[in-house]
C-alpha cells in the first residue's frame, strides 16, 4: 500500500496519508461511490504527505478511496462512513 486512511470506519472526517517513498510526486486523492461516481477530489502537490476529506454530508455506507500518481496505476482503499 502506498497510502493509508484513519479513522476507518468514519464519521465526520477521513484523513489520506500518502506512506514515505511515495511523497516525491504529486498524487490525486478520489472518494468515491461503490459504483465509480465522484464524491469529493483533492490534488496534492509533490511533499504534501496528508488531507483530509469530509463525510459529513455523506449517508452511512462503504465508499472508496482511490489514490493515484501521474505514470502510475492507481491504488484504492474500501472506507466505512457509520
Amino acid at each position: 500500500q502506498n497510502f493509508c486512511l484513519f479513522p476507518n470506519p468514519a464519521q465526520n472526517w477521513v484523513n489520506v496519508e500518502i506512506l514515505s517513498g511515495n511523497t516525491q510526486t504529486p498524487h490525486t486523492v478520489e472518494l468515491l461511490t461503490l459504483y465509480g461516481g465522484l464524491v469529493d477530489r483533492r490534488d496534492l502537490a509533490a511533499g504534501e504527505t496528508i488531507t483530509g476529506l469530509s463525510l459529513a454530508h455523506l449517508s452511512a455506507g462503504i465508499y472508496l478511496v482511490r489514490v493515484s500518481a501521474p505514470g502510475k496505476k492507481g491504488e484504492v482503499l474500501k472506507l466505512v462512513k457509520e
